[in-house]
């Protein structure tokens, strides 16, 4: 499932990486940058909470499947984004954060040794 999840990213940056090629002004480029910071924020964030906490258990494979249902949404948007339709990339891309972000709370409170770095990471993430 992690390389699907790692897909999902992969092709979330051919759209990017499509939409520069075709956009010729700075609008395109800041646009660009901002959703390629948004994508990798989101990336890193997933593959960090799964590296660090996930296991082989349904709670990890679960999310895991509802995060890519998300970043899959956030990809296929992609291209709405760059023809001023930003609200179903912002849609997706929410849920996915809100998804991250319950996941990063969840640690400290079932976990008790975690829950000094959870919140504020959790609260900061948000």
């Amino acid at each position: 499932m992690e390389l699907f999840h790692d897909l999902v990213y992969v092709v979330a940056v051919s759209k990017l990486a499509h939409a520069l090629l075709n956009g010729n002004d700075l609008a395109t480029l800041g646009l660009f940058t901002l959703c390629f910071s948004l994508v990798l924020w989101s990336w890193m964030n997933g593959v960090y909470y799964f590296d660090l906490h996930g296991n082989q258990g349904m709670w990890s494979r679960g999310f895991t499947f509802v995060q890519l249902v998300f970043a899959a949404g956030a990809s296929l948007t992609l291209d709405d984004a760059f023809h001023d339709d930003h609200r179903p990339f912002a849609i997706a891309f929410s849920c996915m954060q809100a998804l991250i972000t319950f996941l990063w709370w969840s640690t400290g409170w079932f976990d008790k040794e975690h829950r000094t770095l959870s919140v504020p990471h959790s609260t900061t993430y948000a």
